[in-house]
């Protein structure tokens, strides 16, 4: 991995063709996709491609496959997965895998590592890219290495520093030194802004730099029978490309998708068009690792001699961002539902009354506890059956 001045001079004027593949493939890797964000309310798979800081951001074990396409010669898919590996004292790791796969059979693996502390985040990924139409053997492989720096500057908005092409087998236009300035964090519970800026430097020049800003819309979670519950999820925001001595390319994108959570995973669809482009990605994410302490979710019943109903909502010590709990009847039809925000009461009474303030008789009615954290997890209890 060290820096070679005649294997560089002997690549470039050997293959002008590669050199402008290469350029055309690794702007394609480094221009910002729909998925590819600061901050996210499913998770954060595909981010050893361009995060590596994010890696350890996916509350468990989570899978991604996205693919965009332009026309029958300009397209790619990749697909990516993310394991969280043991803690160490107050350090927690997690390891992540991703494969990038284009129109002109040209192939990206990608590893990387993300760490996470208390105060403090890191992060590095390894890129190993093969050029298929390239003639020498020599010359189809390109490796590179990636180094992220970051922390929470307030609870959920991080900031990042992403230093691209840190080392490299042989240097050139296509894997110039970068950085990214990126920031992304939750304006309120169902808004979310990314941001970004990337400067590619060439012997004290900038090269080329790209910049790119999103929003984020999601619905509050809706509870659907069977105990799934979902999310509508819909997005917008721009590209922006610019190499040196041309013009200012832009691109404007939108997405809408659906998100299912069930006890307590997370499966989420979109599909998106900007300027050129039409855009579809499939997410999972098995959501078992806890975030802020030991949240769980938990809901039991009694009744007093005297006939008054009570439920006994139990939750953890972890940071709540807020909590449903509903009853309904056997067909799924709403009776009753209580909620509030981060403070969850230890009781609810409740009268016996459905929202219209009819006295529910005849019936059996079901109930459970919802709970969403302040990373947006969501954890649900056992559903219990009430006679009436």
């Amino acid at each position: 991995m060290q820096y070679n001045k005649s294997r560089v001079n002997k690549f470039t004027l050997k293959s002008g063709y590669f050199s402008l593949l290469a350029i055309l493939f690794c702007c394609s890797l480094s221009n910002g996709r729909q998925l590819d964000l600061q901050y996210s309310h499913v998770g954060l798979p595909f981010a050893v491609f361009y995060n590596p800081l994010l890696i350890y951001d996916d509350s468990g074990v989570s899978f991604g496959i996205d693919t965009r396409y332009t026309d029958k010669k300009n397209y790619d898919a990749r697909a990516a997965l993310t394991v969280p590996v043991a803690k160490i004292g107050e350090i927690e790791n997690a390891l992540a895998v991703g494969v990038l796969y284009d129109s002109y059979d040209n192939y990206k693996i990608s590893t990387g590592f993300g760490t996470y502390t208390k105060y403090f985040r890191f992060g590095s990924s390894f890129d190993i890219i093969r050029y298929d139409k390239i003639q020498d053997e020599d010359e189809r492989f390109g490796l590179s290495v990636n180094l992220a720096f970051g922390t929470e500057i307030t609870e959920s908005k991080v900031v990042s520093l992403v230093f691209h092409n840190v080392l490299v087998d042989e240097r050139n236009d296509g894997n110039l030194h970068g950085l990214t300035l990126g920031f992304g964090g939750a304006l309120n519970p169902n808004v979310l802004l990314n941001t970004r800026f990337t400067g590619y430097i060439h012997q004290g020049k900038v090269k080329r730099t790209e910049g790119g800003a999103s929003l984020n819309f999601y619905t509050p979670n809706f509870i659907l029978r069977n105990n799934v519950d979902y999310s509508m999820n819909a997005s917008t925001g721009f590209d922006i490309t610019r190499n040196q001595g041309q013009k200012i390319k832009n691109k404007f994108f939108m997405n809408i998708g659906v998100s299912f959570f069930r006890k307590p995973a997370l499966t989420a669809a979109l599909i998106g068009i900007n300027k050129n482009e039409s855009y579809l990605a499939f997410l999972y994410n098995s959501n078992k690792k806890e975030y802020d302490g030991a949240v769980y979710s938990n809901l039991e019943f009694t009744e007093s001699d005297d006939g008054k109903q009570f439920f006994h909502l139990r939750h953890g010590s972890g940071k709540i961002e807020s909590w449903v709990l509903s009853l309904e009847e056997g067909g799924g039809r709403a009776v009753r539902t209580f909620s509030g925000g981060n403070v969850i009461p230890l009781t609810v009474e409740w009268d016996g009354l459905d929202y219209k303030g009819d006295l529910v008789e005849n019936q059996a009615i079901r109930a459970r506890l919802v709970i969403q954290d302040t990373r947006r997890n969501v954890r649900e209890s056992e559903t219990i059956i009430i006679k009436r």
